[in-house]
């Protein structure tokens, strides 16, 4: 179990306590936050290749960025048809 000590600081700095960690959690990686931050821009990234690819694309390459698109995010019907990939 790791433990948060709290120490005051001087008020000219603007914080009111300065937080140390101990040992325990001085190794823990980034946040939870930091890691949906990074799997969203990625994402996004990721959409805007396949977004000109699709552009492009035969109609069996089409189907191809449609099966990737619904491995990518959760909202991928609707990116299907907008994008026309699932006319044949």
């Amino acid at each position: 179990m790791s433990k948060i000590i709290r120490r005051p600081l001087a008020l000219r700095t603007g914080r009111a306590y300065r937080i140390e960690l101990s040992e325990e959690t001085a190794n823990v990686g980034c946040s939870e936050r930091q890691k949906e931050i990074k799997r969203r821009r990625h994402r996004r990234k990721k959409m805007a290749q396949l977004a000109t690819r699709a552009k492009k694309a035969t109609v069996s390459e089409k189907s191809v960025i449609a099966h990737k698109v619904r491995g990518l995010t959760p909202g991928a019907e609707d990116i299907i048809t907008a994008w026309g990939l699932e006319a044949r």
